[in-house]
């Protein structure tokens, strides 16, 4: 099942339909109806995507910014 949403999720493991998968900070505030376990000794990673525009030529800083965020993922 896929839900849309942290509170969602949430939501949704509170009402016995599973379990779930959210971030750390989104389980800060809870009051103790939902258990948290955290995966180790591997932590999940999430990849994420640049998206440009297709046409044209990219301004100065957008080239800047895509130089700077590629060379931090090498």
């Amino acid at each position: 099942m896929e839900i849309a949403g942290v509170e969602g999720v949430k939501e949704a493991v509170r009402a016995g339909m599973g379990i779930g998968f959210v971030s750390a900070i989104s389980m800060r505030h809870e009051n103790g109806a939902l258990r948290v376990f955290s995966l180790a000794p591997q932590p999940l990673t999430r990849r994420l995507s640049i998206v440009v525009p297709h046409a044209g030529t990219p301004s100065r800083a957008v080239q800047q910014f895509l130089t700077m965020c590629l060379a931090q993922g090498a």
